[in-house]
């Protein structure tokens, strides 16, 4: 069964589901919306195993909530509803390929795509969402995709931590490694070190030491920050 007929059901079981024509005009399948009791209006997509890199998993992850239609049987009607877990990392591949895309029209999804998981992030890890029953190869893409995200939005870091994948940190360099640099400041050479308060990094106090002596920007060493990932 097509995606297209799984939309038809579902619009023909329950009045709140209806179709959207695609903002594209030559494409000719339907957005599929859902609207809630409180009138909020939810996009809902359809998850088929092996249609845009969604892994299979097992059916026992499936969780099933009940619609307001009674069915044929007197019993509430229930939609199946993939594992948390899954939706936050296809979100995250969805902010990789609208960001890598080469249309513009796409490129501009990902802000969507980023806004998203700052809210299934949170929800996620206060629920403590699974991942084990999900495809190594598919984990391990979403594993360099974390990275990937926190260096783009390090203040997701945390949740992602709880949720126990690795993050991108920006290690800034040891004050042990500041490099010395021997300058004149109008008198004879004098040897400037760097030194490191409690609240400042070792760069930011060589700076503005250099500052205070008035040296010229050109003769200022340049320490380098280095990837690492926690």
């Amino acid at each position: 069964m097509s995606q297209e007929e799984l939309k038809r059901i579902l619009v023909n079981a329950d009045s709140q589901f209806y179709l959207i024509p695609a903002k594209n005009p030559l494409d000719t399948y339907k957005v599929l919306w859902f609207r809630t009791s409180s009138d909020v209006r939810v996009k809902v997509d359809l998850l088929q195993p092996g249609i845009m890199s969604i892994p299979n998993f097992s059916s026992s992850e499936i969780d099933y909530k009940s619609t307001q239609v009674t069915t044929y049987s007197s019993t509430r009607a229930r939609i199946p509803v993939a594992p948390f877990g899954l939706v936050l990392l296809l979100k995250l591949q969805a902010w990789e390929q609208h960001r890598d895309s080469s249309e513009y029209r796409f490129q501009q999804k990902q802000h969507v795509d980023s806004r998203d998981i700052d809210v299934l992030l949170p929800l996620a890890a206060s629920s403590n969402a699974k991942f084990d029953s999900l495809p190594e190869e598919f984990l391990q893409e979403a594993r360099r995709r974390v990275i990937s995200y926190t260096r783009t939005f390090p203040s997701s870091d945390e949740g992602w931590k709880r949720l126990g994948f690795k993050t991108f940190k920006v290690q800034v360099a040891p004050r042990s490694s500041i490099p010395r640099t021997i300058t004149s400041v109008n008198s004879p050479a004098t040897r400037v070190y760097g030194r490191t308060s409690s609240s400042l990094t070792g760069e930011d106090e060589l700076s503005r030491l250099l500052d205070r002596m008035q040296v010229s920007s050109a003769t200022r060493p340049v320490t380098r920050d280095y990837d690492w990932y926690d």
